[in-house]
C-alpha cells in the first residue's frame, strides 16, 4: 500500500468535494465554491493524502491575522492574509472507510510542520466534543466553546501554540 501526501491542485477539486460530501452530513458541509476559491487563494496550505493513488483525506488551513476561527472564514476569503500569524483549520477529513488508520494524524503532522517552518504563531481549529482528545494528542489546548454555529452544532475551539511569544493573547 502506497501512502502519499501532496499539495492540492485545482484539478483535484471534484475529488476534494467528493471527500467533503462523504465525510459530513449536508448541514456541516462547506460549499463547493469555497473549495474552488481556496484552491485559487491558498493551495500551499491544502494537503491531500492518497492511498494507492486514491484521494482518501485532506486538511486545509487558511492563513490570517485573526486569532479565532469564525463561521465567515468557512464562507469567504475576507480574512485571508498570506503571511498571517495564524492558520485556521477549515477542514480535516478522511473518507469513512479509511478512518482510524492514522491518516488524519499524518495530515495534521504535515500541517504542523509546515506552520512551524513558516514561523506561524499558532494553529486554530474547531471540532465537535468527541474529537477534543484527538487534537489534544498533538499538543492543542482547549479554549472553550466556539462562536461557530455551523449546522446548529456546538463547536469547541482548540489552539496549538507554535512559539513562546504570547503577545497576541
Amino acid at each position: 500500500m502506497e501512502v502519499t501526501i501532496r499539495t492540492a491542485r485545482f484539478s483535484d477539486l471534484e475529488d476534494i468535494y467528493s471527500v467533503e460530501t462523504s465525510c459530513f452530513p449536508k448541514q456541516f458541509q462547506i460549499s463547493y465554491d469555497y473549495y474552488k476559491r481556496a484552491l485559487e487563494v491558498y493551495p500551499e496550505h491544502f494537503f491531500l493524502l492518497f492511498v494507492d493513488h486514491k484521494l482518501v483525506g485532506l486538511i486545509n488551513a487558511m492563513p490570517t491575522n485573526k486569532k479565532d476561527l469564525s463561521d465567515s472564514m468557512l464562507e469567504c476569503m475576507a480574512d485571508y492574509v498570506k503571511d498571517g500569524k495564524f492558520l485556521m483549520v477549515i477542514g480535516l477529513m478522511v473518507r469513512p472507510e479509511f478512518q482510524h488508520q492514522g491518516y488524519a494524524a499524518r495530515l495534521m503532522k504535515r500541517l504542523i510542520r509546515v506552520a512551524r517552518d513558516e514561523g506561524r504563531k499558532s494553529i486554530v481549529l474547531t471540532c465537535r466534543k468527541e474529537l477534543i482528545d484527538f487534537y489534544k494528542s498533538f499538543g492543542y489546548t482547549y479554549q472553550g466553546i466556539s462562536a461557530s454555529v455551523l449546522g446548529d452544532e456546538v463547536w469547541h475551539q482548540l489552539r496549538l501554540d507554535l512559539d513562546d511569544d504570547d503577545d497576541y493573547q
